[in-house]
């Protein structure tokens, strides 16, 4: 097993959840939301009492970093639609 860093009480009276740092520096919770879902009430009132993690300590849940958007391509749909070839939009001698 690895360090306990904090015990929280749980919800249920006489209840104590373990916050631990295993050997990979990974904290992690014992309680039952922990094992189920890899994230509880207990660690993010854990990690919310840094701006930094101590050392030796990494977070299970890294924040995810943000889906890049593409810059200088974004146009409106009636620039798209000027951008087109006009020779497009005359199929099979349809409207002009």
């Amino acid at each position: 097993m690895g360090q306990v860093l904090v015990e929280y009480e749980g919800s249920k009276p006489g209840t104590q959840h373990q916050i631990i740092r295993g050997a990979d520096g990974v904290v992690y919770c014992s309680c039952w939301a922990w094992k189920m879902n890899k994230r509880c009430k207990h660690l993010d009132r854990f990690f919310s009492k840094y701006d930094q993690y101590p050392s030796g300590v990494r977070d299970p849940h890294p924040p995810t970093l943000p889906t890049p958007v593409a810059t200088g391509v974004a146009k409106t749909a009636d620039e798209l639609i000027a951008s087109i070839d006009p020779k497009f939009w005359d199929i099979k001698g349809g409207a002009k």
